[in-house]
């Protein structure tokens, strides 16, 4: 009874998520790097579900109505169609390859290459694109001005930008808040 009971609350997604651990495993991603992506994964299985929808339902579109409803409800965290960009992709290239994913022009190379970047890393740059300094972003997350740097010279070179400002305005592009 409780192993229908688990697999009536799973989304459709939910079968896909050990391969992509593996496969994000295999492309050298970080452990913290692994469990956000997960984390993104679950959020789209929860919302699938949650709409009675299937996973070849899954498009822009539906992705799209994700964040705005999460944008609505003032979360924090997944508020942009670009945190979705890793999750999708493997989606699409290794699983459910639905037309309206592969479109190339729905997730701009901005949007993934942002996906790259770690939670923390992307902690940080929210605080940049909000206009606070090296000292403040420190201060508000509890690290040390040396972290802030590292993360900051990380998002630069995952990013492939010379400068905060223009991390910044990468960022914007890619439809992070």
């Amino acid at each position: 009874m409780n192993k229908r009971q688990s697999v009536g609350e799973a989304g459709p997604l939910s079968l896909y998520a050990g391969g992509f651990r593996e496969h994000l495993e295999g492309k050298g991603y970080a452990t913290d790097s692994v469990r956000w992506r997960l984390r993104q994964l679950t959020a789209l299985d929860r919302w699938l579900r949650d709409q009675h929808l299937a996973a070849d339902d899954l498009d822009a579109d539906c992705v799209n109505r994700l964040v705005a409803v999460r944008r609505a409800e003032h979360r924090t965290t997944l508020v942009a169609v670009a945190n979705f960009s890793v999750p999708i992709r493997y989606l699409r290239e290794s699983v459910l390859c639905p037309c309206a994913l592969s479109d190339p022009g729905r997730l701009s190379p901005e949007a993934e290459d942002t996906a790259l970047l770690t939670a923390r890393e992307m902690d940080v740059l929210r605080c940049l694109m909000n206009g606070r300094s090296r000292n403040e972003v420190g201060a508000l997350l509890q690290i040390s001005p040396n972290t802030v740097r590292t993360h900051i010279q990380s998002i630069l070179h995952k990013l492939k930008v010379h400068s905060t400002l223009m991390a910044v305005t990468f960022a914007r592009r890619a439809g992070q808040d």
